[in-house]
């Protein structure tokens, strides 16, 4: 399952946390302070952080911005018994993926958590794909301009041709444009 950290000062209820989400079959650290969970989030990389806003010192708000400032691109799940407009307009800037007041029962958190693992898991998938498309993009654009240079083409007569190749050979415009860049350097 997940890598989840969690980071609330009251150690009863960090005890029902993590007992209720290892019985989940999750790995989970549990920390009492914002000093332990970015010490924890620079470790571990955990997929979910569920964070009280009411720690001692840094409070919650700021070490999500903390755990931010390390590119750390978990959800947060803030846990707070404040739920006011005030709570929300600071805790909106650190991306938060919800908030839960409370008290909190087993029958709120682990739905939830389970439903921000997975938005998390499609994020990465989309991010994958993107960014796939990116690299096939520039390996193309690459291409056409090899091919409009060695034949004196438009950008567009070059790309024409390149897809016309890849048609007649039935296949993706990414394997002849690799191939076409192989054979042209």
């Amino acid at each position: 399952m997940a890598d989840i950290l969690i980071v609330e000062d009251d150690p009863l209820v960090r005890h029902a946390f993590l007992t209720l989400l290892k019985a989940e079959g999750h790995d989970v650290v549990a920390v009492p302070s914002a000093e332990a969970a970015v010490k924890s989030a620079g470790q571990r990389a955990p997929a979910l952080v569920l964070l009280d806003v009411g720690l001692p010192g840094t409070d919650g708000i700021e070490c999500a911005g903390l755990l931010r400032q390390l590119k750390l691109q978990a959800p947060i799940i803030f846990l707070t018994a404040h739920g006011g407009p005030e709570f929300v307009a600071r805790a909106i800037r650190h991306d938060p993926y919800a908030y839960l007041v409370k008290p909190i029962v087993g029958g709120q958190l682990i739905p939830l958590v389970h439903t921000a693992l997975h938005a998390a898991e499609v994020g990465r998938a989309r991010e994958d794909k993107l960014l796939g498309a990116l690299a096939d993009s520039r390996e193309i654009s690459a291409a056409v301009g090899m091919l409009a240079e060695r034949h004196r083409w438009s950008i567009d007569e070059a790309f024409s041709a390149l897809r016309v190749m890849a048609r007649s050979e039935s296949r993706r415009v990414i394997d002849v444009a690799n191939e076409v860049i192989a054979r042209l350097r």
